[in-house]
C-alpha cells in the first residue's frame, strides 16, 4: 500500500523526530502534512515529477496524498521530520485543509527570498523541541500547530510554473499581495483534485463560482503561469501515479479513470510533466515499493542536541540562490537504447570558396559535417564549377542548397539550370546528390512538383540519383544584425532545436559569416569571417559528438550510447530569453542579460550498471566562449589587432575536466554544473582493464 498511516502518540496530532534516513520508499500520507529539514549531509528526494538533492538547511513539504520517497546518499544524514494531521486542525482553519503548499523555495522578483523559510525553520525547531521533550501542554501544542499552518498559508501557497532554468513550480511571493486572487486559485485547485476524473470545463467552474469565465482565465494564468486545461491535466497526471504503482491496471484503464478522453492524451501529458512514459515510470518505480522503510531515529536528547547545534551555527541558505535545489538524474548505463540517432536535420550552409584546409579547420569541421547536412548555396548555372565539385568530392557532403526566387520577373530558368546540373554530375561522376530548395516568394504546389521532376530527370539522364527536398525559408530579416547569434545564448537554442522535434529555430546556420567589415555583425555563421569560432560552433560540435543510440531525450538533457561508451549532453534552456528574439538587433539589450544574478544549474548524476571503470571528459560551454561578451568588454570595436584575434582563437575555448568513475559496485555519482545559458557534455569512455 502506498498510503502510509502516521501514528500520533499525543492527543494533539503532531509528531516530530530526528533520524538518519536510509530509505523511505515512495508513499503518501492521507490527510497528513509532512515537513522535513535537512540538518546534516544530503538526501535524495523523489517528489512527483522531480528527483532532487537536498542539503544542509533545505526544507521540503509533502502535501496530503502527494507521493514522495526519501533515500540516503553517500555519507551520514540527519533529518528533522514533522507530521501534522490537517483534518484535526480543519475546525480552526478550513482553508488549510484545501490548500496546496509548494515545497519550500520562495522567489521574490525572480530571486530566491529566504526570510519566510528562515522563520518557518525556527518555528519547526520550536515545535520539534517542545514535542520531543514533552515540555508543552496539549493546549500549547495546539496553538503551535495552528500557528504553523497559518504561516504556511501566509507564505507558501503561491505556486507558479516557471520556465526559467528548467521547468518546475516555484513559490512566487508576489502572490501574497493579492489574497483574494490567491484564494480563488486555492479553491480551483481543491475543486480539480475533487473532480479530476469527471468531464469538467472552465465555463462550468466559472458558472458554479459565479465568476466571469474570461476574468477567471486571466487570474489563473497570471497567478500560476498555466491555463485551466494545463492545471487540469497536471492534476490528472499526478492522480494517476497512485494507480500506476499500486495497481496492475492497463494504461488505457488508468487514462479513462483519471478523466482523459483517450489514452494518447494521457501519455502525452504524462510525458510532458514527468519526461517519461507512464509504462516506463511504472517499471522504474514499482520495484521500489517492495523495499522496507529504514531509518534510525535519535533519542530525544540526541535530537535536541542536533537541532541546537544546527541553530547555533546559524546556517542559512544563500540569498538569491537561483535554482530550486539540485536535480538528480538517474542513468542506467545498461539500459537498451530506444532509437538510433539520425543525422540532424539542421542545414549548415558552406561557402565552397573557403576550403577547410585553407581556413585551418579541416579536422575541427569534420565531425560537424559528418553529423549535419552540410550544403553549398547555388543560385545559377555558373555556380556549378570545378571548385564546387572538388569540395563535394572531398567533403562527402553531396548536398546543395538551391535558392529559387519565385517573385515576378525574377524566376530562374530551371530547365537550363537542370541541364547544367546534369553535365556537372556527369563530369564529376557523382552517383547521388541532394538538392535542398528554398523558395523565396509564393509558388503553387504543382510548380514545386514540376521543378523537382525536372531536377530528377536531369540526374537520371546523367546517371546520378538526385533527391529534391524543400527547406524552410531562410529568415534573413531575423539573422541580419542579430547579436544573439554571436552569444552564448545561441548554445541552448541550437541544441534544443535539434533535439526536440517541432521546435522552430527560425534560422539556418552558415559555416562562415560573410561580412568582413566588423568582427561580429549578428550573422548566422558559426565562425566569423576572420575565422574565430563562435559559441554556436561549439553547440554543433557537442551535438556531433553524441552517440548514435539514444537512451533518453528529456527536458534539459540527452543520454546517448556509442558501443560501450556513454555520452551525456546537458543544457540550460531558459524560455524567457527567447521571447522576441528580434530585439537583440540592439546589442545593448542583449548585453543587459549579462547582469542577471542567476548561477549555474547543478545536477547530480546517479549512474548504475557501469561495467568496470570509465574515464570522464567534461566539456563545459560557458561565458568563456561567448564572443559577444568579449566584444562588449572591449567596447565593441570594429576591428581587432592581429594579436587580439590570435588570442581569441587560442583562448576562447571550452573548459575541460577529467576524472575516472566506476568500480566493482557498478555505480557512481557525478556532480555536474551546467553554465548559465550554456551546456555541458560528458563523455564516459570504458577503460580497457
Amino acid at each position: 500500500m502506498l498510503d502510509k498511516r502516521i501514528e500520533y502518540d499525543a492527543k494533539v496530532p503532531i509528531r516530530a523526530y530526528v533520524s538518519h534516513i536510509y530509505q523511505q520508499p515512495v508513499h503518501a500520507h492521507h490527510e497528513d502534512l509532512e515537513l522535513i529539514v535537512v540538518l546534516k549531509g544530503t538526501i535524495r528526494v523523489i517528489a512527483g515529477y522531480r528527483t532532487l538533492l537536498l542539503g544542509d538547511g533545505d526544507v521540503m513539504f509533502f502535501n496530503d496524498r502527494e507521493l514522495h520517497g526519501i533515500y540516503e546518499t553517500e555519507g551520514e544524514n540527519l533529518v528533522l521530520t514533522i507530521h501534522i494531521k490537517i483534518k484535526y486542525f480543519r475546525k480552526y482553519n478550513e482553508t488549510a485543509y484545501s490548500s496546496f503548499f509548494l515545497m519550500a523555495a520562495t522567489y521574490l522578483n525572480d530571486l530566491r527570498y529566504d526570510k519566510p523559510l528562515e522563520e518557518l525553520r525556527d518555528q519547526m525547531f520550536n515545535i520539534a523541541k517542545t514535542q520531543i521533550t514533552q515540555a508543552g501542554s496539549d493546549e500549547k501544542m495546539e496553538i503551535m500547530g495552528k500557528e504553523l499552518l497559518a504561516q504556511l498559508l501566509a507564505d507558501f501557497q503561491y505556486f507558479y510554473y516557471s520556465t526559467s532554468g528548467g521547468k518546475h513550480f516555484i513559490n512566487r511571493y508576489e502572490g501574497k499581495n493579492n489574497q483574494a486572487q490567491a484564494a480563488r486559485v486555492r479553491m480551483l485547485m481543491y475543486y480539480l483534485w475533487e473532480n479530476y476524473n469527471q468531464k469538467i470545463t472552465l465555463q462550468e467552474y466559472a458558472d458554479e463560482s459565479h465568476i466571469n469565465m474570461y476574468y477567471l482565465s486571466h487570474i489563473i494564468k497570471a497567478s500560476t503561469g498555466l491555463n485551466f486545461q494545463e492545471l487540469l491535466s497536471f492534476t490528472r497526471v499526478e492522480a494517476s501515479e497512485t494507480l500506476l504503482l499500486e495497481t496492475d491496471k492497463k494504461i488505457s484503464e488508468i487514462a479513462f479513470e483519471c478523466g482523459f478522453s483517450a489514452t494518447r492524451y494521457y501519455v502525452k501529458h504524462f510525458e510532458k510533466w514527468f519526461q517519461i512514459s507512464p509504462a516506463d515510470y511504472r517499471a522504474k518505480h514499482t520495484s521500489r515499493l517492495t523495499l522496507k522503510t529504514r531509518e534510525e531515529i535519535l533519542t530525544g536528547e540526541e535530537a535536541i542536541d542536533v537541532i541546537d547545534a544546527f541553530s547555533g551555527q546559524k546556517r542559512r541558505l544563500s540569498a538569491g540562490k537561483s535554482y530550486f535545489y539540485t536535480d538528480v538524474i538517474e542513468i542506467d548505463a545498461g539500459k537498451k537504447s530506444k532509437t538510433r540517432r539520425k543525422r540532424y536535420q539542421q542545414l549548415l550552409a558552406w561557402d565552397c570558396n573557403f576550403l577547410p584546409e585553407e581556413a585551418g579547420m579541416g579536422e575541427s569541421l569534420k565531425a560537424i559535417s559528418e553529423s549535419f547536412r552540410l550544403c553549398v548555396p547555388v543560385t545559377e548555372a555558373k555556380s556549378l564549377n570545378s571548385r564546387l565539385l572538388a569540395f563535394l568530392q572531398e567533403s562527402g557532403a553531396h548536398s546543395l542548397l538551391f535558392v529559387y526566387d519565385a517573385k515576378a520577373g525574377q524566376g530562374v530558368d530551371c530547365d537550363a539550370f537542370a541541364q547544367a546540373l546534369g553535365r556537372f554530375c556527369q563530369s564529376g561522376k557523382l552517383s547521388a546528390l541532394t538538392i535542398h530548395i528554398e523558395y523565396a516568394g509564393v509558388l503553387p504546389e504543382e510548380d514545386k512538383n514540376e521543378i523537382a521532376e525536372v531536377f530528377a530527370a536531369a540526374g537520371e539522364a546523367a546517371g546520378c540519383r538526385i533527391a529534391v527536398k524543400e527547406v524552410c525559408r531562410y529568415s534573413g530579416a531575423f539573422c541580419s544584425g542579430n547579436y544573439f547569434l554571436d552569444s552564448i545564448y545561441a548554445v541552448p537554442w541550437i541544441i534544443r532545436s535539434n533535439l526536440k522535434s517541432g521546435h522552430d529555430q527560425r534560422f539556418m546556420s552558415k559555416v562562415f559569416d560573410e561580412n568582413e567589415e566588423g568582427v561580429i555583425n549578428g550573422e548566422a555563421g558559426i565562425i566569423t569571417a576572420s575565422h574565430i569560432k563562435k559559441p554556436s560552433y561549439y553547440a554543433y560540435m557537442c551535438l556531433a559528438l553524441l552517440g548514435n543510440e539514444i537512451v533518453e531525450n528529456s527536458e534539459g538533457y540527452i543520454v546517448t550510447k556509442r558501443n560501450q561508451d556513454l555520452i551525456i549532453l546537458l543544457y540550460d534552456y531558459d524560455n524567457s530569453v527567447f521571447h522576441n528574439l528580434e530585439k537583440y538587433g540592439d546589442w545593448h539589450k542583449l548585453a543587459m542579460l549579462r547582469f542577471a544574478t542567476k548561477k549555474n544549474k547543478e545536477y547530480k548524476l546517479e549512474l548504475s550498471s557501469l561495467e568496470g571503470r570509465y574515464t570522464v571528459t567534461e566539456i563545459r560551454l560557458g561565458k568563456e566562449i561567448c564572443l559577444f561578451s568579449k566584444m562588449v568588454d572591449m567596447g565593441m570595436p570594429e576591428m581587432l589587432m592581429l594579436e587580439e584575434e590570435q588570442n581569441m582563437r587560442d583562448f576562447m575555448k571550452p573548459r575541460l575536466e577529467f576524472s575516472v568513475v566506476g568500480g566493482r559496485h557498478g555505480t557512481a555519482s557525478l556532480d555536474v554544473k551546467v553554465p548559465r545559458h550554456g551546456a555541458t557534455l560528458l563523455q564516459l569512455r570504458k577503460l580497457m582493464e
